[in-house]
């Protein structure tokens, strides 16, 4: 029976052997106080990282994944090591036929999906560049981590999640001849920088969105705590409630004229102070908090949304380059948009290899 601390173990889970009983069978009493775990079996499932992430979150620095594991029912994803939270190193034998890795950065065969940033891992200076080869960032590839800065590069196209929960984030970078996604000060658009994508969790300060901006996402600001003000332009005609959900820090918010919807009616979770533009004809702001007007009616509030809502619908057609499926269902202004002007037209497969492909687990698309 191995007592020690900080052991190197190396364990071959099955179908009928759980990890539980594999480190067992190897001598391992206490999964605490395994440093580094070599997985030379041939299956895991969701009850063996469970396991790891209830018994082994503080302890564990690497994890070795063999030639010929195989998962059932998992999804891999940054959620399956999200409680590791001194992971550092993930490597993959180089025979593995569907994952790899990089400098200890979980990936899919191609290397054309980031599946898993190390939450431990603590980048070079701080930061990050994600490989030239990322055409896809998984769904919390990058979760809870503490890196300042990512680097994004021409060729990734989609981010599943979008990279909401970098607590430590202050900038995201995208390379200029990136088709799809782009940066300006730290903070994530898409192309034409009509849709606010994200902005990074630990920027501080007031912020002025771009006059650009017809779209703001209704996360796009979450959990913002070190956000002190925000201004909206006369471009944005709607908001979820819900935009400042997290922004502890946040003192001041301008309401723009443009804007006319706003979810609810409401900016829950909000303790800004508010200030609403004079020429705003659906709300004002009273003792710094927003209300609806009270000389205007609910079937004028109706009439001026419909119209503001043709208005803008025309405006995206006639800007928008091009945007993520995700974005297209999902644009904070409640319509279903298709890339109607855009720069390049790519073939039905050509967006299946891009987008589609991008919801299937790693392992199938290698």
């Amino acid at each position: 029976m191995i007592m020690a601390q900080n052991i190197d173990v190396k364990v071959s889970p099955t179908t009928k052997l759980r990890l539980e009983q594999a480190l067992k069978a190897a001598g391992v009493e206490d999964a605490a106080s395994v440093r580094k775990l070599t997985i030379d079996g041939t299956f895991m499932n969701n009850t063996d990282f469970m396991f790891v992430r209830q018994y082994m979150s503080e302890t564990l620095h690497e994890v070795e994944l063999g030639a010929a594991i195989k998962f059932g029912y998992v999804y891999l994803t940054g959620y399956t090591f999200d409680f590791c939270n001194v992971l550092n190193n993930i490597t993959v034998h180089q025979d593995n036929p569907c994952l790899a890795s990089e400098n200890g950065v979980l990936f899919n065969k191609k290397k054309t999906k980031l599946i898993c940033y190390p939450k431990g891992r603590k980048g070079d200076g701080g930061g990050y560049v994600i490989p030239n080869s990322v055409v896809i960032v998984g769904i919390n590839a990058f979760y809870g981590c503490r890196l300042t800065s990512i680097t994004i590069p021409a060729a990734t196209v989609n981010i599943e999640q979008r990279l909401e929960c970098c607590n430590s984030l202050t900038d995201i970078i995208v390379d200029p001849d990136n088709r799809i996604i782009s940066s300006q000060d730290g903070v994530l658009f898409n192309k034409k920088k009509t849709v606010l994508i994200r902005f990074p969790q630990q920027k501080q300060g007031d912020y002025a969105i771009p006059d650009s901006v017809i779209v703001v996402r209704s996360d796009a600001f979450r959990n913002c705590a070190y956000l002190t003000s925000v201004n909206f332009p006369d471009t944005v005609t709607e908001i979820d409630s819900l935009i400042f959900k997290g922004c502890t820090g946040l003192k001041s918010v301008f309401i723009s004229a443009s804007i006319v919807n706003i979810n609810g009616d409401n900016l829950k979770d909000c303790t800004a102070f508010v200030t609403v533009h004079n020429d705003n004809s659906v709300y004002e702001s009273i003792d710094g908090k927003l209300k609806l007007r009270k000389n205007c009616s609910m079937e004028e509030v109706a009439n001026i949304r419909h119209s503001r809502k043709k208005e803008i619908n025309y405006v995206i057609k006639e800007n928008v380059v091009c945007l993520t499926p995700d974005e297209w269902l999902d644009t904070g202004i409640r319509i279903i948009m298709r890339p109607y002007k855009v720069e390049e037209l790519i073939s039905h497969e050509e967006f299946l290899k891009r987008f589609v492909y991008a919801n299937t687990p790693s392992f199938r698309h290698s």
